[in-house]
């Protein structure tokens, strides 16, 4: 009951957080065992839910655990859809959506067209590029390392996130970093690089 508990107040939580307005920008999204990745972003095409692709608790799991990569995380997430598809557990889908506001990991099928392109979510009014890439030139302001105090911590996914932008805007705030419209990150090592827009 208690661990229930824990894991709804989390939930409410990242609700409230991620409830926020989506960026102008648009991406690309990477693909993960040759299904398309929505991850901080909505897909630009119409699409309905065919099912749950994982379970709530893998949202936790996802950020929990330093020992495996969120690349690596992600990669068993979408083998493990995969194989409720062949098993006839889970319908057809084109791509694997984070709501981030209803807390859910979605299988999805698009409309008509199928499409890997994005709006790009923002987090505390920074767009993430989180298995994306922008579809507008840029150039790199700054190389970010990965912080190793919030790569090992047992926070979730979308603390991580946030700490990193936080620690972003204060480099920028102490003069460290010139302005920057964006943050990508890499989810093998959680290392960023914050970019300027050509256009």
């Amino acid at each position: 009951m208690k661990n229930k508990l824990i894991l709804l107040f989390f939930l409410f939580s990242f609700s409230q957080l991620f409830s926020q307005e989506m960026s102008k920008y648009t991406g690309t999204v990477e693909k993960v065992e040759g299904v398309p990745i929505f991850m901080f972003s909505i897909p630009v095409e119409k699409y309905h839910e065919v099912g749950t692709a994982a379970s709530t608790g893998y949202i936790i799991k996802m950020g929990a655990n330093e020992i495996k990569s969120i690349d690596n995380k992600t990669r068993d997430m979408v083998k493990s859809a995969l194989k409720k598809k062949e098993s006839g557990k889970l319908g057809e889908f084109d791509a694997i959506l984070l709501d981030m506001i209803k807390v859910k990991i979605k299988a999805i099928k698009f409309d008509s067209v199928k499409s890997d392109k994005a709006v790009i979510q923002e987090v505390e009014g920074t767009p993430v590029f989180f298995y994306s890439k922008p579809d507008n030139n840029y150039t790199v302001i700054s190389d970010i390392p990965a912080n190793f105090s919030i790569v090992a911590s047992r926070g979730m996914l979308f603390d991580k996130v946030l700490n990193i932008v936080r620690k972003t805007h204060k480099k920028l705030e102490n003069g460290e970093i010139k302005d920057y419209d964006a943050i990508i990150f890499n989810p093998k090592d959680l290392t960023s690089k914050a970019v300027k827009f050509k256009d």
